[in-house]
């Protein structure tokens, strides 16, 4: 994949966070808005992951225990 596009789709990523940040900015909990973005983000990072991985185009990924 072209690093352009990529590059393109993370502009857009936060455009669209900045966009709803704004919207949400005076009807939410800063605490609760938080918890929120920080399960989104992981979420769609493991969904990320998981399509790169069964496309094939995620080299296998090896771990130690020590590294956990």
């Amino acid at each position: 994949m072209n690093w352009l596009v990529l590059a393109s789709l993370t502009a857009l990523g936060f455009g669209v966070y900045n966009f709803f940040l704004k919207i949400a900015a005076d009807k939410i909990n800063p605490i609760l808005a938080t918890v929120v973005l920080t399960f989104t983000g992981a979420i769609v990072a493991g969904l990320a992951i998981l399509v790169l991985r069964i496309v094939g185009l995620l080299p296998e990924i090896y771990w130690t225990r020590d590294g956990l």
